[in-house]
């Protein structure tokens, strides 16, 4: 399964244009698995520069750590669904959102190919309190329900968008659901046991 991770990781970055290359501050020791049973949602490895901000009920969200200028990370899921679930109406109803924002932006979106089906983002910037802030928005199904999962990154305008865009890759390559961790670490037992 960690494969399957790091070469989503690796095709998303490619896709988006992204070198790999990370600066010093990244080599940061990277924080244990996060999961959160209300959303469903488990971080198999927390990559870095994310730190856990909060995990409460249905509040998943990470900061990139070290100062005011840093990026905040949120999940969000949406309702269990019995009729499709539309990732390009959401990306164009956030496009709308962005561009009927006073002082607010629509860069674009990408689709993505995640180990969990597609996935679209949607990038914009709004006029924050403390000055410009750029999002990047990912829209894609719940890793076990049939349910939107949205991840929503926000960091200061002047900061390197391709960075943060990869940031986002590797977190997304994370995401798997509470359930399916649980069946992992009960299969690793049992191979342990017989073993």
């Amino acid at each position: 399964m960690k494969t399957r991770h790091y070469l989503f990781v690796a095709l998303a970055l490619a896709g988006l244009g992204i070198g790999a290359c990370q600066s010093p501050e990244s080599e940061v020791a990277t924080p244990a698995r996060v999961e959160n049973p209300a959303l469903n949602i488990a971080i198999a490895d927390v990559p870095a520069p994310f730190v856990l901000d909060s995990n409460q009920d249905t509040v998943l969200r990470f900061t990139t750590g070290g100062g005011e200028a840093d990026g905040l990370l949120r999940f969000e899921v949406g309702p269990l669904s019995s009729s499709p679930i539309n990732l390009v109406e959401e990306v164009k109803a956030r496009r709308t959102a962005f561009e009927e924002t006073e002082g607010g932006r629509y860069f674009g979106n990408r689709e993505l190919a995640t180990p969990h089906g597609p996935a679209y983002t949607a990038r914009g910037a709004i006029e924050g309190s403390d000055g410009v802030i750029e999002e990047i928005w990912i829209y894609t199904i719940h890793p076990s329900e049939y349910r939107l999962l949205t991840l929503v990154y926000s960091y200061p305008s002047a900061e390197d968008s391709a960075e943060r865009a990869g940031q986002l890759m590797s977190i997304l390559g994370e995401v798997e659901s509470v359930e399916d961790s649980s069946e992992e670490v009960a299969e690793t037992t049992a191979e342990s046991t017989d073993g």
